[in-house]
């Protein structure tokens, strides 16, 4: 006699249901940026008229879905988006295609991502480059200085009006270009 455990089948339960929640919250999404491209919206980005290429963005993060999500809701404002796994892809892009800004995931705060933000910091910090951390639930230590911390869990409208305000800020917009602002 053989006898089964139920085990198994609880953790095929529960991975199918995450694997259908993200499948719908994909779904909705993708919904919400095809409503929003049918009505042209009015950006949450506001690119100056003589600027003559979209605002960029680099999201850095460990998840591909996430990075995938962000991706989609600022491209529905007409944002050039990079991607990048960790440091190690984000510096050479960072360097080469400057972006107008970095927003790094961070999904717990450790030593490991303590040093890769620490890396991305010195890269943008004599650049026009603004950076934006997704600071964990249960973030601990106080975050580095940056342009914008956003706590999890958020709104992604509501990032996109605030990466469209620090996009369009003095430091990164392409007005300020033409002189050099330092991050304090």
């Amino acid at each position: 006699m053989r006898f089964v455990t139920k085990t198994p089948i609880l953790e095929r339960d529960k991975e199918d249901e995450q694997k259908a929640r993200r499948r719908s919250h994909r779904a909705t999404l993708r919904t919400f940026c095809e409503t929003r491209r049918s009505r042209s919206p009015k950006s949450a980005f506001a690119v100056e008229a003589h600027c003559v290429t979209h605002p960029k963005i680099l999201i850095i993060g460990p998840d591909p879905e996430t990075r995938e999500i962000l991706k989609l809701r600022f491209e529905v404002d007409g944002v050039s988006v990079l991607t990048a796994l960790g440091s190690g892809d984000a510096l050479p892009q960072i360097k080469s295609k400057k972006p107008d800004a970095v927003i790094v995931d961070l999904v717990d705060y450790d030593s490991g991502e303590m040093k890769e933000v620490s890396a991305i910091v010195k890269a943008t910090k004599n650049t026009k480059t603004g950076l934006a951390l997704l600071w964990p639930r249960g973030g601990v230590e106080s975050p580095p200085k940056t342009d914008l911390i956003v706590r999890k869990p958020y709104d992604l409208n509501v990032l996109a009006k605030q990466m469209g305000k620090l996009i369009s800020s003095p430091k990164t917009s392409c007005s300020s270009r033409r002189g050099s602002r330092r991050r304090s």
